[in-house]
């Protein structure tokens, strides 16, 4: 069968011509390998963010023992596509425009404000579409790219006839070399090629199942909703699966003479048609098998989730992870346990990965601790956790590339093989931000613990997601994005709020506290001398020492001198005024001891004989913190001349 090929809006432009891994709604057999397989591996290297949703770095190939080699900067992440039987490689740089190169060759400006593309063709035919989805088509010789339509939805090219459907439903062929267009179908919303000779099903709005032969008119097939998930020809009868009241079921139409229809099976949620025979598994995870002679289904397996068919017999994953190989004369052999991926190869080899992440070949485990592998007909790729890159095609297993550290993906044949994702590691250590009210310092540690290193606050930082340079997070259960913008530098943006850190160190930080801190002593140290020469000026002249001690401390000896010479002051009738004071300085001798240096200016009354004097002084002050609070606990005076 003929597949469609769809531009779909997505994150992804890659082409899937290479076979797909497992998964629980797939079944396959195994196709037959291009006739040539080149073992080349895209690496790209993200460098820079254009806005919240997009990227953009450079971009590398390297093939077999040869050196990695560039390719180009400024390429968009993800929007780059590499197509075996041209030995091509497609992608967008971060204007959009689209380029083409191949080894060897200068790289080739096809066209600009580029946002889809498709290269899958022979003689560099490619097309593409804008941001309003117009199709355009760059031909063997054309150097610019000819408009074919408006705001188109999905697209084939075969044998330079190019169908297309916009989104008002119009399915329409166009020959790029007559330039004729003709309108084959109205109100349809999709379709698949069923033949290289230009046989078409479709559904219309109402998901109605139609087939439309090459130079001949529509013919419904089906009144019931219908999908184009499952769709197959089969000796001139249209297979396919229609849903009622939520219930799947599996139709055959003849196509020719009276095109009658038969029921296949029911409550079917995917099949496979192989060697004769119906395959399928039903809403009960039970596989079932139905040749086209038979009224009836045999029930192969229970508990099944995905099959592969090979000449061999089937390959099926269990409801318990189990890989289980059914063999032509139904004999059973679980080849793995706890499988979460498995693919088979052209020449019958099975690749599989368990949830240990281990990968097998065969009984042969290839390697442990990886993520991803790709498998392109039995030519495998995948990167240990070491960064290291290998290739293994049949029983050969070469070292591509020793370091991808400095590599944020990698992809063989379109597939990734190697992710270089930012975790809490990678931003683990002191960070400083600034605000307003100055500098703070945060800890993050690799098990996702922030801590507030001036007040000791503690957040929980779990990860939900993580690409190459964000992890997408809660902070106590508050949804945020920790961006790394470069090495020393980190956003955390939350719906309220952004806030930089850069890469600081517990030196930086210790000290910095510590400067606060005494920032802190000396402001409320010179709130103390202020209060006390207040109380000072008071006791003098009004007699009253009550209130000294919330300045001095009453178990020093000074607070005993300072009383006796204050009551001596009083009894002689001296009167005092501090005309001014200036704290010069202010000096930490030991652990809570400051030295505190003041010059202080004092109009003295004399009652005795009516005199009046000004006189200076620098005092020094001994303060020392007594129970979380400053105290004075000596003072040493040098009157000054005038």
């Amino acid at each position: 069968m003929i597949r469609k090929r769809q531009l779909v809006w997505g994150i992804f432009l890659f082409v899937l011509i290479t076979l797909s891994a497992c998964s629980n709604n797939s079944a396959e057999s195994v196709e037959a390998p291009p006739e040539e397989i080149n073992s080349k591996f895209l690496l790209f290297s993200e460098e820079g963010t254009i806005d919240d949703y997009e990227s953009y770095g450079t971009l590398y190939e390297k093939s077999g023992e040869e050196k990695v080699t560039k390719i180009s900067d400024d390429v968009l992440t993800n929007n780059f596509v590499y197509y075996n039987n041209e030995d091509k490689v497609l992608y967008l740089n971060k204007d959009r425009d689209l380029y083409q190169y191949k080894s060897g060759e200068e790289k080739k400006k096809l066209a600009e404000e580029v946002y889809l593309f498709d290269g899958n063709y022979p003689n560099d035919i490619v097309l593409y579409q804008n941001e309003n989805m117009d199709l355009y088509i760059i031909g063997e010789e054309d150097t610019a790219g000819e408009k074919i339509a408006s705001n188109v939805y999905q697209h084939y090219f075969l044998d330079k006839v190019l169908y297309y459907l916009d989104d008002d439903g119009d399915l329409t062929k166009y020959n790029v070399d007559t330039r004729k267009e003709e309108n084959l179908a109205h109100d349809v919303s999709s379709f698949e090629m069923l033949t290289a000779e230009g046989d078409i099903a479709y559904l219309n709005d109402d998901s109605m199942l139609y087939y439309k032969p090459k130079d001949e008119d529509s013919i419904r097939i089906s009144s019931d909703e219908a999908s184009m998930d499952f769709l197959e020809m089969v000796d001139n009868q249209l297979v396919y699966m229609t849903w009622e009241d939520e219930s799947q079921t599996l139709q055959a139409t003849e196509l020719g003479g009276e095109k009658s229809t038969v029921e296949i099976a029911t409550n079917v949620y995917l099949f496979y048609y192989y060697n004769g025979g119906y395959y399928y598994l039903n809403d009960d995870d039970n596989l079932y098998k139905k040749s086209i002679d038979e009224e009836k289904s045999t029930k192969i397996a229970s508990e099944v989730t995905s099959f592969q068919l090979f000449d061999d017999g089937i390959y099926y994953l269990n409801t318990d992870a189990q890989l289980v190989h059914l063999k032509d004369n139904e004999e059973k052999e679980t080849i793995g346990t706890d499988v979460i991926l498995y693919e088979l190869s052209p020449d019958g080899d099975i690749a599989y990965l368990n949830e240990d992440n281990e990968l097998f070949i065969n009984e042969k485990k290839l390697v442990t601790g990886i993520d991803n592998y790709a498998n392109y007909y039995g030519n495998i790729a995948y990167a240990d956790e070491n960064g290291q890159l290998y290739l293994v095609q049949g029983t050969e297993e070469k070292l591509v590339e020793e370091d991808l550290s400095e590599y944020s993906s990698v992809y063989f044949q379109n597939q990734l093989v190697y992710e270089n994702l930012l975790s809490l590691e990678d931003i683990a250590g002191i960070w400083k931000a600034e605000d307003e009210y100055g500098s703070y310092y945060i800890e993050i540690n690799e098990d996702g613990l922030m801590t507030q290193l001036q007040t000791n606050e503690q957040l929980s930082i779990v990860v939900e997601y993580a690409s190459y340079n964000t992890l997408e997070v809660t902070i106590d259960s508050e949804y945020s994005t920790i961006e790394k913008v470069d090495g020393e530098t980190i956003r955390i943006l939350t719906d309220y709020d952004e806030i930089s850190l850069v890469r600081s160190s517990l030196e930086e930080a210790d000290q910095y506290v510590q400067n606060m801190e005494l920032e802190a002593d000396k402001a409320e140290i010179e709130q103390l001398i202020n209060g006390y020469l207040d109380e000072y000026i008071y006791a003098v002249n009004y007699g009253d020492t009550y209130y000294l001690d919330s300045h001095i401390d009453i178990n020093s000896s000074f607070y005993d001198e300072q009383v006796n010479f204050i009551n001596g002051l009083y009894d002689e009738g001296v009167y005092e005024e501090v005309l001014s004071f200036s704290v010069e300085n202010i000096a930490n001798i030991s652990a809570d001891v400051y030295n505190v240096t003041v010059n202080e200016s004092y109009n003295i009354f004399y009652s005795v004989d009516a005199t009046e004097e000004v006189v200076e002084y620098t005092s020094v002050y001994t303060v020392k913190r007594i129970n979380g609070q400053f105290l004075i606990t000596d003072l040493s005076v040098e009157q000054n001349t005038i």
